[in-house]
């Protein structure tokens, strides 16, 4: 379960899921640019088997945050272009 421990609405979120020995965070922001957004997306493991399973799941969370990232700018421009 994840629960969302900060908002700061229109430009971030945080959120933390975890177990006994292991904690994920993570943080979703935005920061406005000229012409444009800039979008950053963190993953951080804590505790014992917070940081094994990060160092053990590295490529594929990165992959996962890239297809994320992916996405969010794939919608976020089509929501601009329909303005």
């Amino acid at each position: 379960m994840w629960k969302v421990t900060a908002l700061d609405p229109g430009r971030s979120f945080t959120w933390k899921s975890g177990a006994p020995g292991m904690w994920v965070h993570a943080q979703h922001a935005v920061v406005p640019l000229s012409g444009g957004t800039r979008a950053t997306l963190t993953l951080r493991y804590e505790g014992p088997l917070g940081r094994l399973l990060g160092r053990m799941t590295r490529a594929i969370t990165n992959r996962y945050l890239d297809f994320e990232a992916a996405g969010l700018k794939r919608r976020s421009e089509e929501i601009a272009r329909a303005r």
